[in-house]
This record gives structure tokens, sequence and C-alpha cells, in this order.
């Protein structure tokens, strides 16, 4: 049974693959001005998926929240793990 191909996740569960999908732009497809990296900003790409239309339009917020990665109340926790061979367990520091 053919489904009616909205969005990608239709077109993966039609054809098993999304590498001929191609997302159409609909009237709906508006830019916003959430920055990148927020919550709204991920609902938004969650919502454009489901409709089937461009992660991204060309006249979204450009501004990201990039200038507070490596600040020190903002630098990745960084856990470092070592494969102990002979014991089989993993050691972290």
């Amino acid at each position: 049974m053919s489904l009616q191909i909205q969005n990608v996740f239709d077109a993966i569960i039609e054809f098993g693959h999304d590498e001929d999908f191609m997302p159409r732009a609909l009237a709906t497809w508006e830019p916003t001005d959430a920055i990148a990296g927020t919550a709204q900003k991920v609902q938004i790409l969650r919502s454009r998926v489901e409709m089937g239309v461009p992660l991204f339009h060309p006249n979204d917020n450009q501004e990201c929240l990039c200038s507070n990665i490596g600040t020190p109340s903002k630098a990745p926790s960084i856990r470092i793990v070592k494969l102990c061979a002979h014991r089989g367990a993993l050691l972290s520091e």
C-alpha cells in the first residue's frame, strides 16, 4: 500500500530510505526569529520536518549561542575513558 509522502518519515516508511525525498516550500514555511541552539528553534525545526518543508529558511535569524561555548560556566564536561584489555574493564579519569 502506497502512502502519500508528506515528510521524510513517510519516505523512509515507504521506500526504506530518504535519499530521494525533497522537502517542498509551502505557504506555511515562514522564517523564525528563534536563536539557533534554543529550545524554541529545535521545536520549529521539528515542526518543519513534520510538515515536509526545508529545515532552514533563508530569512531565519542568523544569531547563535556559539559565543557561550568554552566559557568557564559553559565549559563542556570531558570524560576520558580507557579500555584495560587485560581486565576487560573501563576506567574513567
